[in-house]
């Protein structure tokens, strides 16, 4: 009997009894070895293992192997900060928030949200077929989070979450979606709006770049916070290190998470912004929690960022990005899909969550994990992922991606043939 509590259920027999991992490839109970093209769930942008970031997390776990951030303070903890407070877009980072994962993280910032709210604001914008995670006061804020649906939601602490249409590059009217974001604005007076730059659970949907320097101009104008949730996007992932640097826009409040120990520890944050910064001057606001920031997972999070920055990834991660996108439009161009991303943080969405879940499966058959969100299939590979490896992953994803859209037209085309079948045998029937 499996007692552990997990996602597993979700995918039944077809779930990995991972047994050990290094590199780009994950082993299993069964004995198979498999190329892991989601990178662990998006969070290994080295690869499993990477050798410079166990031999600092070993270091420290033989240093210091834990110290809190109540009345004490700590070494890697500073360092980290100064770290990310220099990376931030423009130098605009004037304070790091600690938190633990990702959702910790998100509600951090939405906490510094309802401080900063005025008595005039009266909402926070989120946006269609968002993930923030899935904490019991997140769940209003995003659609793909459990019980995440619904156009507009009192939020705890009593704003509205209110749902907005974004721009997805490729997608849409652009000048519509803008006249509605202004409305918007203009509507639900927000006391800030939260979104993903990539949308990745979506299917690495991408914001347009004009429609969010738009949003960062309308908070400017309504006094409004801009809150990047870069969890999934960020750590160079799109080719930037944060996927809102390719609109130029400056967030007040930049999550982070995931990637940014290269997987090797729990650790996230939100990188605070000059405007906001005053609100931590308040001793009331605390946000943090036991393993917050510990030693090792500080010491795991600077050895990433050393590789990612000192191994140029960001820039690799774009230029591969560019061709395995061109690969899959090539190859797959004559077929109803649609593919999405930036950098290496690749969706092909398919007519149906059915076919994608065939896609899937079809492609660990032939020795590759994929990722799937609802009809999308997901490419977010390691960074540092070898050209042969990831020559493979395109491959496969492109054959498997093939028979899963063969067997749902077979599917589809049988469905038809049984309705035309009923169809006549009830006129029959009538006839008779």
């Amino acid at each position: 009997m499996n007692r552990l509590v997990s996602k597993i259920g979700r995918f039944g027999a077809d779930a990995l009894d991972v047994v050990s991992a290094s590199g780009s490839h994950i082993r299993t109970s069964d004995g198979r070895t498999l190329l892991d093209g989601q990178a662990g769930y998006w969070c290994v942008p080295l690869g499993y293992s990477h050798p410079r970031v166990v031999s600092a997390v070993t270091e420290m776990l033989g240093t210091l192997s834990y110290a809190h951030l109540v009345r004490r303070t700590h070494a890697p903890a500073r360092e980290l900060a100064e770290r990310l407070a220099q990376i931030s877009p423009h130098g605009s980072c004037a304070r790091v928030l600690c938190a633990t994962n990702g959702t910790d993280a998100v509600e951090a910032a939405m906490g510094m949200v309802l401080r900063w709210a005025r008595p005039r604001h009266r909402s926070v914008l989120v946006l269609e077929r968002g993930f923030h995670g899935e904490s019991l006061g997140l769940s209003a804020l995003g659609d793909l989070s459990s019980g995440g649906s619904g156009r507009r939601r009192r939020w705890l602490g009593g704003l509205d979450a209110v749902r907005i249409a974004p721009a997805i590059e490729g997608d849409g009217d652009l000048a519509e979606a803008l006249r509605a974001l202004d409305e918007a604005f203009a509507r639900h007076r927000p006391a800030a709006i939260l979104i993903e730059p990539v949308q990745l659970a979506a299917g690495a949907r991408v914001v347009d770049d004009a429609w969010l320097r738009r949003v960062a101009a309308l908070c400017a104008e309504h006094d409004s916070l801009l809150v990047a949730d870069e969890v999934a996007s960020g750590m160079g992932r799109t080719g930037r290190f944060f996927a809102s640097e390719h609109a130029g826009v400056c967030p007040d409040l930049t999550i982070f998470g995931k990637g940014i120990t290269a997987g090797h520890a729990p650790l996230a944050g939100v990188l605070v912004g000059t405007r906001p910064a005053t609100l931590l001057e308040d001793r009331e606001f605390r946000h943090g929690h036991t393993f917050s920031w510990a030693p090792p997972a500080c010491a795991a999070a600077l050895a990433a960022l050393d590789v990612v920055l000192g191994e140029g990834l960001e820039d690799r991660a774009a230029s591969l990005g560019i061709v395995s996108k061109q690969r899959l439009l090539d190859e797959l161009g004559q077929r109803p899909v649609r593919v999405r991303g930036r950098g290496l943080a690749i969706g092909v969405e398919l007519p149906g969550t059915s076919a994608a879940c065939a896609g899937r499966r079809a492609a660990a058959d032939r020795g590759v994990v994929l990722g799937q969100e609802g009809p999308s299939i997901l490419l977010v590979p390691p960074l540092n992922i070898r050209q042969a490896d990831l020559d493979e992953l395109l491959e496969v994803a492109v054959t498997s991606i093939r028979a899963a859209l063969d067997a749902s037209g077979s599917a589809q085309l049988v469905d038809e043939v049984l309705e035309d079948v009923q169809v006549e045998g009830l006129l029959q029937d009538r006839a008779t």
